[in-house]
Order: C-alpha cells, then structure tokens, then sequence
C-alpha cells in the first residue's frame, strides 16, 4: 500500500472540526458517494447530494462470465446454468467472489471448478476445459490442478473497467464541492486491495482511507447514511422541488397547450413548476420552505396541492421531462365570499428523513398535511 493510502482505527482522525471527506459506500450492486463537512461538535452537514451508480462488486462478476462467455461460448454456459444451476451459483457467488475479495496487486486470481462443472463438458462436449481454454490462445489464463488461473494482466481487465467508472463518478462529485482532505472507503468492495491501490494513484491529493475496524465501518457507512440522521445538520436536495400551480399565460414562452381562461376572464397557464426548493440546495434540518398562492378559480370550493420534484434546477411545467409528481393533498375552501383575494399558504419542512408538506387556507387557519419518507441517497 502506498504511502498515501491508509486503514482508519478511530474517528479521531477525520472527525476534527472543518475536515471535508467523501465517503464512498463500495456495496456488492452499487456505488454511493456522499461529500460532508465536520462541524464542532462532531455533527456533519453535506456539501453535495449523495449519488452514486450501479459499479459494485458484482459489475467484476459479470466481466468474468463475459469472459467465460468468449472461452466456452453462450450456448455452454447457458445449459450448465441451466442443468446445474447450484454449481454455476458456487463458481460465481463462492468460489470467484473469494478469490476477488483477496486476490492481491500483481497477483494472480484462482477460480476453483466444481466435479460438476467437468462432468458437464463431458457429457456435452468433446473437448475439455483444457482443450477449450487452448484454443482461446490466451497465455494469460491457465488451467491448473482443477482451477483456472488467472494471470494479472487479465485480472486488470475485470477490474479496471469498473474502477474507471468510480473513479468518474468521484471526479464529477469532486468537480462539485472543490477541494475535500479525505477518501474514505466502506462496504464490501472496499476490502479489495486492487480497487484501494488504484483509487490511491488516481486520487493522489487525498489521503485515500478504509476502515479496518469493523464497528467504524458501521459508524461511517451506516450512521452516516441515515440509519443515524441525528449526526446530519444540514442536506442537499438532491431535486427540485415545488409545487403545480396557474400563473398568466406567457405568448412568448408558453405552449398553446397550456393556456386556459378562468371564470374572471384571465388568460393563466396550467401546470406551472413554482421551485420552494432549488436541487443541490443546502437545507438546515428543520428548515421552512414557505409560499403563498390563490385559487384557480374564485367560486373554488376546494384545491389539490400537488407536490413534484425534478431533476432539473429550474423546471418550468409539471408535465416536462424529468419531473414527476411526489404527493397530493386536497385543501377545502368553503367560504368563497373574497373569490380570487383568497391565500394558500403551502409550507415544507425538512426533517432528518422526511418532509413534511402542509397546505393552509390563511383567512380560516384550516390545513392538511401530509408527509414524504425520504431516502437522501437513492429516493425521493
């Protein structure tokens, strides 16, 4: 390991009051990237959405039946998937997954084959495993003594396609919050001294960082993913977010499709996106995001508030690309006396793990609300 590179055995370390990390939870299936700030105190704000992608350690997995693919063909693997479905899962899920987790920088990675696996070749092909591997002219892949070894070379190969795509995504997280003093690795793909050497050369203006010990592990890829939200002061959003609403209908912007005339005689545009809170926003937990808006019509007895969220900053429709409805509620309006003069006052709240959407007719102080579980990594 080089010298950049090191394994965290307390918080003390990166817990110092302005410290700035990316924590990148390395997970079987996906990758996910969150950018914090140590405050005093010990609590943590994020500087960035959390984000992430589908780069996990199984993306390695599927590279290696690609290449199993090439030497035995599809219509091979296909049958013994198929026929012996449990000795193709120990070949993926036991015997390779073990020799990726520990397979070391230089080193070569042994897959081990089950009696099954032969028994197979032999009853559907006349060749061997051997045979077949020769007549794939790699010198980098051997069959011995019932395994197949695999020479570094081609272990870079499974590897480095998806080391390449992390490395993306943390360049791109980087370009947005600027200078960060750590890289901080957890989950399982983390254990892999590959993945750990090639960050560490990529990343060389951080001190790249995995945790050795197991109950850290748990604190920083747990705690401060959300099973701990408390530890959060402030999110970002990772979406727009607003609500639908008419405002006057804009010849030179908006679609044909939108105006309408309301029984006042106003010419208004339908499904309008007014923003309460712009994506990558910083928002303090607890934090009111508060507008005010009117009727539709001025005989309305009632109004749906509908809630949406995009992945754009500056939505302009509900109906566009990229936004999508995320809650409704319907608000009684029963005194119709101050027709349009009448105010909705829609308020949302952000929580550690949800918001809470409220809307209110001010003149009777009567309300509804309701509430949107939040996932600050991959849902709402």
């Amino acid at each position: 390991m080089s010298a950049s590179a090191a394994s965290i055995d307390s918080t003390s370390e990166v817990y110092q009051s302005g410290t700035k990390y990316l924590l990148a939870d390395l997970g079987g299936g996906t990758v996910d990237v969150a950018a914090h700030e140590v405050e005093e105190g010990g609590t943590v704000k994020e500087l960035r959405f959390a984000s992430g992608g589908p780069w996990g350690g199984t993306r390695v997995d599927k590279n290696f039946v690609d290449l199993l693919t090439d030497i035995l063909g599809k219509t091979l693997i296909e049958n013994f998937k198929r026929e012996c479905t449990s000795a193709w899962t120990d070949i993926i899920s036991t015997k390779f997954e073990a020799s990726k987790r520990t397979v070391e920088v230089g080193g070569k990675l042994y897959v081990e084959f089950p009696v099954e696996f032969h028994d197979f070749l032999r009853n559907h092909h006349d060749h061997t495993f051997n045979d077949l591997l020769n007549k794939y002219h790699n010198q980098n892949l051997k069959y011995l003594r019932g395994s197949l070894a695999i020479q570094y070379p081609e272990v870079q190969k499974l590897f480095e396609p998806v080391f390449k795509r992390i490395s993306a995504h943390l360049k791109t997280v980087l370009k947005d919050v600027g200078t960060v003093d750590y890289l901080i690795l957890v989950g399982g793909f983390a254990t892999s001294d590959l993945l750990m050497e090639y960050l560490t050369n990529e990343f060389k203006e951080l001190r790249v960082m995995r945790s050795n010990n197991c109950s850290l592990a748990v604190v920083m890829g747990s705690v401060l993913f959300g099973h701990d939200p408390s530890q959060i002061t402030a999110r970002r959003a990772k979406f727009t977010y607003g609500v639908e609403s008419v405002d006057f209908f804009d010849y030179c912007l908006d679609p044909d499709s939108l105006l309408y005339t309301n029984n006042a005689g106003r010419e208004l545009c339908s499904k309008r996106f007014f923003k309460l809170v712009s994506k990558n926003e910083e928002i303090p937990i607890g934090k009111e995001m508060q507008k005010l808006f009117r009727p539709p019509q001025p005989d309305s007895t009632e109004v749906v508030v509908n809630f949406f969220k995009s992945v754009s900053e500056e939505p302009r429709y509900t109906n566009e690309k990229g936004v999508s409805k995320v809650a409704s509620m319907h608000l009684p309006l029963p005194y119709t006396e101050r027709g349009l003069a009448r105010e909705i006052r829609v308020i949302m709240k952000f929580g550690e793990t949800e918001i809470k959407v409220k809307s209110e007719d001010v003149s009777t102080g009567s309300s509804v609300e309701n509430k949107l579980e939040l996932d600050f990594l991959r849902g709402h």
